[in-house]
This record gives structure tokens, C-alpha cells and sequence, in this order.
């Protein structure tokens, strides 16, 4: 299939299939977008926000053929300029160097790229009062790296808990009108595109493009919009709609790497071979492909057989049964790892790092890539999907990008035979890497984005009068990368569970009721009244479900 969308083949039977499917997602997204607007023609604000953003979280998760919607855009921001119970002072001009900056996040997680975008940011922006606003946060851990950041900045923590969307919206409205800037991280949270609706009355706001494959939610109410890759930036013009104009480019930030340690200490205390030629992968299990052949450790095989003295370990991977052969093949030289937060070892221990497949890990391969490694990833489809490449500001010149397969493994088979050639080429990876996304470059780059911001804060500019979806090979490729499915009740069960008992089961009810044609209330639904410790545990379980299931079948 990977083939078919390459070459554009319109005709072929599975792209066909595929674009049948967008048009029903494409369908169940408007039925809900509509019932939005429907319920706020009616008043009924609250019903309004919960099905828009379950319209968000729909488009998300079952790509329709946007990767945003200037009419929900629209009707958000029109439920949001309804907010204020009494006349609001407008604000000052703002700042080009803004003081004090607010942080909004839907939740921080220790593990995440957005969460620790966001703590890294704080501890560099040193001499600026950061604080954090957390959406959803609720009762879940806080990452002790984001409270140490924004304590020692001289901000505070704020979980906003008020009873639904619209009251925290409120909530986060006030946080707004103390700060000079507002970052927003977040994806399809409806909560600050309707906090900071109103540009009168709303700091300017940097909206942070983290998951620049996926639809997004908030465009509308963002002064800027960062991009952090090149390729991000051409996919926000062309398919968000966002003004050149107001689109910075800002890379991911590194902490600065620590010296290597020994390899040999490392490989010792990890219990890998001490003469091995090691190959290393990091990342969520998730972004090595549902179970089917060929399989990630299949595309490693004739590189591992052409060289007895290589390795291939895969952190975050887990156990995969339909890794199981190719293992046996290689001699047990495939070894695949569960997530874990200390992945330092690692690094220490590799001679080369090789990318994730089918869904790139970005950030994973910057890290490598500090410390000295040389990085390989493969990107065998069509140019119009660039997005799902790996590309980053400091990789240009440095990271060996292979457009198939056998040019992959070719590649990898020269890097494996030549030691000098990989130190060398780690060397300079490792040097362009921190120019631009660590210290004094990296810093450049934010005060450009902040002073962009000042300046442009005003009124927004007029979205696009239309959606304008499009099946294009880009669209066609979301489907194969990112895990989907998720049906229209799910998107409006997921968005009720910050609400109280009462207003939650008043909600369901009301809501469920219109959900289509094709909608069921069933155990997925009903998992919106589960405690969370129960919810995770029941969505574990049915992740293990799925997964047999596939690797039953493959």
C-alpha cells in the first residue's frame, strides 16, 4: 500500500478503500459539527463546546481529510466571546519582551514531548516569571522537572478544576489577563481557544505546532504559530491555512548533552556484548507499527545477516510476538525493551541510531544525535508527505534519510563496516545539533518568536471561508501511521469526564441521544463514568486485546 500512495496510483482497489473511509470520517465529523451548531443556536453553550471539541477529538483520531476546521474554529471562538458575564477591560499594548508567561498545557506527563518542551523552555527562558496552566491535569502526578522549572522561575502550578469547559475556560481567561504572553501546547483541547477568544482581552498567545502531522484545535486564537520543522511550516500554510506572515520557526529545545560516558561501562552494566556493533531504537511501542509483516525487526534482518557482529536493540518496543521469527533468525540479536525513563545508557552503549518506522521519532533521534551518534531513518513515501519524514532544524547535512528500503539497509551496512566514518559523521551531527536547538541558538530563536508575537497582536486574521478537505497522498498516509478509531459517542464520552457526576450523566444522556445513526452507547461510553485508575487499567487491558488479536491474525 505504501507503493500505491507513493506513485499517486488514484486507481488502485486499497487507495480507493482508503478514501471511502476518509469520506465516512469526513461525514461522522460535520453530523457532529453540526449538532454544535445546532446546540448553540439554542443557547445550550455548554453542549456546544462538549461537541466541538468532540469534533476535534473525532477528526483526530479517524483522519477526515483536514488537519483543521476553520468552522469549528469559528463556533468555538463564537461560544468563547460569550464567556465574560460582564464587560471585560481591554489590555494594555503588550510587551515586545514579554515578563511574565503563561504555559498551557492539557496535561504534563514525564513522558511526552510537549511536557518536556515545556520545562526545558522554562529552565532556559531564565530572567522571565514562567507559570502553567494545566486543563485536564485533575488528580494525575505532576512531572517533578516542570514543578522544579516553574518554582524556581518564581511562577506557580495551576490545575484549573472548575465543573466543565466553559468554567474553565473562565479559569483560564484570569490566568490570561495577569500574564504578558500565553504558549499553548495543546492539540484538540477546546479550553484555550475559548479562554483567549477575544484578542481585546487576551495576551498574545504562541501557539506551539507539537503535532504538526494531526489535526489541530485553537489556530484561531493564536497571534503566531510556531512551527518546528521546516516541513511543519510548509504543512501549516498549505493545509492549516496559517498566515507566513505568523508562523516562526522554533525547534524542539535540547538539554544540553552530557559528556558520553564509557561505552564499555555501559555495555557491561546493560549486559550487552562488548564487541557487538550495536544499532539503537527509542521510542513508544506505538511508533513501530501494529503487528503485520513485514515488521520493523524484519526490515533489520539482512543487515544483521550480512554482519554477524551486529545488534539491534529497540527501546519502547515491548514484547512483539510478530518480532518473534526474525529474532530467531538473527541468532537472538534482535532484542526488544519496554519504555523506560533512563535511556542514557543507551546511548552510551550504540555505535549508530537508527529511526523508528512507520511513525518517526523526532525528538529521540536529536537526542541520539547530541550525543554523538549517527543517525539513519527511512522515508519511502511520496514527497507530498513530508510531514512524516524525519526532518529537523541541525539535521540538514547530517542525518542519512534513505528513500527505500534497500537503500536503507545499504546505508546502515556502510556505516556498520566503517568505524571512522561513523565517529565522524556523529561528530558533526552532534555539533550542528546544539547550534540550534540548545543555549545561545536556540534562545535566538524564541526572542524572535515573542517579539513576533508583540507585534502581530491584534485582531485575528479572517480564517478561509471553507474546510477545503482533501484526500491527497498525505491524507491517505495518516491512516497507515497513526493509530485510529474512534467512534463519534467516544469523542463526546472522552470530553464529559472532567465534569461533576451529576452534570456528566445529564450530559450523556442529552448528548448521546442525537450521536447518529451509527451511534451505540456502549462499554467504550460507559467508560466515561470510570474512576481514572479503573480506566487506565481497562484500556491496558483492551491494548493487549488488540494486540493479540493482530498478532493472531498476522
Amino acid at each position: 500500500m505504501m507503493e500505491a500512495v507513493r506513485a499517486g496510483a488514484g486507481g488502485d482497489p486499497e487507495a480507493r478503500r482508503m478514501q471511502a473511509a476518509l469520506a465516512r470520517n469526513l461525514a461522522a465529523f460535520r453530523h457532529l459539527l453540526a449538532r454544535a451548531h445546532q446546540a448553540a443556536t439554542e443557547g445550550r453553550d455548554e453542549h456546544a463546546a462538549v461537541l466541538g471539541e468532540a469534533a476535534a477529538a473525532f477528526a483526530t483520531a479517524n483522519h477526515c481529510g483536514l488537519f483543521s476546521s476553520p468552522e469549528l474554529e469559528r463556533l468555538v471562538t463564537a461560544l468563547g466571546r460569550r464567556l465574560a458575564p460582564h464587560p471585560v477591560a481591554s489590555r494594555a499594548p503588550p510587551r515586545s519582551s514579554p515578563d511574565r508567561v503563561l504555559h498551557v498545557l492539557t496535561e504534563a506527563r514525564i513522558v511526552g514531548g510537549s511536557s518536556r518542551m515545556a520545562w526545558r523552555w522554562i529552565a532556559q527562558d531564565r530572567g522571565r516569571r514562567h507559570s502553567v496552566a494545566l486543563t485536564r491535569q485533575d488528580g494525575a502526578r505532576l512531572p517533578a522537572p516542570l514543578v522544579a522549572a516553574v518554582l524556581a522561575s518564581g511562577g506557580a502550578v495551576h490545575r484549573l478544576d472548575g465543573a466543565g469547559l466553559l468554567a474553565r475556560a473562565r479559569q483560564l481567561a484570569a490566568l490570561g489577563r495577569e500574564a504578558d504572553l500565553a504558549v499553548v501546547h495543546t492539540e484538540q483541547d477546546a479550553v484555550p481557544l475559548l479562554a483567549f477568544a477575544d484578542p481585546a482581552r487576551s495576551p498574545p498567545t504562541l501557539f506551539v505546532d507539537h503535532g504538526d502531522h494531526k489535526f489541530r484545535l485553537g489556530l484561531a486564537a493564536s497571534t503566531v504559530v510556531a512551527s518546528m520543522r521546516e516541513s511543519g511550516q510548509r504543512h501549516a500554510r498549505r493545509r492549516r491555512d496559517v498566515d507566513p506572515a505568523r508562523n516562526p520557526l522554533l525547534p524542539t529545545l535540547l538539554d544540553a548533552a552530557p559528556e558520553a560516558g564509557r561505552r564499555e561501562e555501559a555495555r557491561r552494566a546493560l549486559g550487552l556484548p562488548a564487541e557487538a556493533r550495536i544499532l539503537l531504537s527509542i521510542a513508544r511501542g506505538t511508533k513501530f507499527g501494529a503487528p503485520g509483516s513485514p515488521s520493523y525487526a524484519d526490515r533489520h534482518l539482512s543487515v544483521l545477516e550480512a554482519d554477524p557482529a551486529a545488534l539491534l536493540v529497540v527501546v519502547g518496543a515491548g514484547t512483539r510476538p510478530d518480532w518473534q521469527a526474525a529474532a530467531e533468525r538473527s541468532g537472538g540479536r534482535i532484542v526488544a525493551l519496554d519504555e523506560r525513563p533512563d535511556t542514557a545508557p543507551f546511548y552510551d552503549a550504540a555505535d549508530i541510531y537508527v529511526d523508528s518506522f512507520p511513525f518517526v521519532s523526532i525528538t529521540s533521534l536529536l537526542e541520539a544525535g547530541s550525543r554523538g551518534l549517527p543517525l539513519v531513518s527511512c522515508f519511502p513515501h511520496a514527497p507530498e508527505a513530508e510531514i512524516f519524514g524525519a526532518d529537523m532544524p541541525g539535521l540538514t547535512g547530517c542525518l542519512r534519510r534513505a528513500g527505500a528500503w534497500p537503500e536503507y539497509q545499504e546505508i546502515l551496512a556502510g556505516l556498520l563496516a566503517d568505524g571512522a566514518e561513523r565517529r565522524a559523521l556523529g561528530l558533526r551531527t552532534r555539533a550542528s545539533i546544539a547550534a540550534v536547538h540548545t543555549g545561545e541558538g536556540w534562545m535566538a530563536a524564541l526572542e524572535r518568536a515573542y517579539a513576533l508575537a508583540a507585534r502581530e497582536h491584534g485582531p485575528f486574521r479572517a480564517p478561509r471561508p471553507d474546510d477545503g478537505p482533501a484526500f491527497d497522498p498525505v491524507d491517505l498516509i495518516v491512516p497507515l501511521v497513526c493509530p485510529q478509531g474512534h467512534a463519534p459517542e467516544q469523542a463526546i464520552a472522552q470530553q464529559l469526564r472532567i465534569y461533576p457526576l451529576w452534570a456528566r450523566l445529564k450530559l450523556w444522556l442529552a448528548l448521546a441521544r442525537g450521536a447518529g445513526p451509527d451511534a451505540r452507547i456502549g462499554r467504550s461510553t460507559l467508560a466515561c463514568f470510570l474512576p481514572p485508575a479503573a480506566l487506565a487499567r481497562l484500556r491496558a487491558a483492551m491494548a493487549r486485546r488488540r494486540s493479540a488479536r493482530a498478532c493472531g491474525g498476522a
